[in-house]
């Protein structure tokens, strides 16, 4: 008798494991899949980038919220969007929102430049390289979400942005080369240490108030150019390269060197970064072991 009871135990259990839906629940899918004539009409042009995936080459519709579909159908084949081309949404004032797919992994040069009403950006995470002035020019742009994955921002990426005051970059990236310059609105950013190049990146930022770089960064040549409300730097000690690093930063009083003094006339009495602190008022340079009065030839 109590192996009956046992028995039919067992099998209630078996039968709700069964049965039950949230046993059961698979992971919901939600990607946005299109048919290629549904993308056609909606002002979405594709072409090929390689097996079974495709990238968006230009968008000609007036919509001012965009989703990128993740996948394009095409009878009985789905392909992959993997990529922005270049000038896809070139100077279109239409667009207020723009949502990246999740398996795009580039957005070339150009894709969103002089979109002058875009306010808000939203990137998946499979974004790893933002090409030169991908976002130039977008003077309402205020809000973006950055891919976890992303490690290159090019030239000019977000270069004259007027409205874009806070950014969090994300961890894991490795180069921004001149990547927001004239971004008026900036007054504060803190660097990942995971970047080694800041060639440029903030050239011109006229409200950028205080800085540190961190010991990851080798390259700072030109990087806080002309940034004429810079207060306060703190300098990396594995920085190598820093011509006109803070050249006419006219309010720049407090600059600290986590090297040491010898480390420092290593950097700044080479020929190539004599102009370093070109006019910068800052006659103290604090090093870690001890502080540097500033010459008249650098």
């Amino acid at each position: 008798m109590k192996k009956i009871k046992l028995l039919i135990c067992f099998l209630l259990i078996i039968c709700t494991c069964v049965f039950c839906p949230s046993c059961n629940k698979q992971e919901e899918d939600t990607s946005i899949v299109w048919s290629f004539d549904d993308a056609t009409l909606q002002g979405f042009t594709f072409d090929n980038d390689g097996d079974d995936c495709v990238y968006l080459v230009k968008y000609t519709g007036n919509e001012s919220k965009i989703i990128i579909p993740d996948y394009i159908q095409t009878n009985s084949k789905k392909y992959t969007v993997t990529g922005i081309g270049k000038g896809a949404f070139r100077e279109n004032t239409n667009i207020t929102e723009v949502y990246i797919s999740k398996n795009v992994n580039r957005i070339e040069r150009s894709a969103f430049f002089h979109c002058t009403n875009l306010r808000k950006v939203n990137m998946s995470d499979s974004v790893t390289h933002l090409e030169s002035f991908a976002f130039s020019d977008c003077k309402e742009l205020r809000e973006i979400h950055f891919s976890k994955n992303l490690k290159i921002i090019d030239e000019d990426c977000f270069g004259d942005c007027d409205s874009l005051s806070e950014i969090q970059l994300p961890a894991g990236l490795t180069t921004i080369n001149n990547g927001f310059g004239n971004c008026d609105s900036i007054e504060n950013i803190i660097i990942p240490d995971s970047v080694t190049v800041l060639y440029g990146a903030f050239i011109n930022c006229k409200n950028l108030k205080s800085i540190i770089i961190p010991d990851s960064v080798e390259d700072i040549n030109y990087a806080f150019y002309g940034c004429k409300n810079l207060e306060t730097v703190e300098i990396g000690s594995k920085v190598t390269g820093m011509q006109c690093a803070f050249s006419q930063c006219i309010k720049l009083n407090s600059i600290k060197f986590r090297g040491t003094m010898d480390e420092w006339y290593g950097i700044a009495y080479t020929y190539e970064n004599r102009e370093c602190l070109e006019g910068v008022p800052a006659n103290i340079i604090e090093c870690s072991d001890g502080s540097i009065r500033r010459g008249n030839y650098y």
